[in-house]
């Protein structure tokens, strides 16, 4: 398999969701009703203010806020998507 693919499937399962989805198959497979639960605590917990706000403010500090007098002049801008 190709390293790049599974770091990208790897980080999936890591990430909140994919962690969830991978627990609520887990039990169907064994009709577990403590997998449900912590799918949903997981889900929970990164979706609470506190949690979301620092998973934020670790992101966004890593590049503070600029003016547009404080860019760099550019004959031309690349948005960038999320992944």
């Amino acid at each position: 398999m190709n390293p790049l693919a599974l770091q990208k499937a790897l980080t999936l399962v890591v990430m909140p969701v994919g962690a969830a989805l991978l627990l609520l198959l887990a039990a169907l497979r064994w009709r577990s009703r403590a997998l449900v639960v912590g799918a949903i605590l997981i889900l929970w917990v990164f979706s609470t203010p506190v949690v979301a706000e620092a998973i934020m403010r670790s992101l966004e500090d890593r590049y503070p806020y600029q003016t547009a007098d404080q860019c760099p002049v550019a004959d031309a801008i690349f948005p960038l998507g999320g992944g």
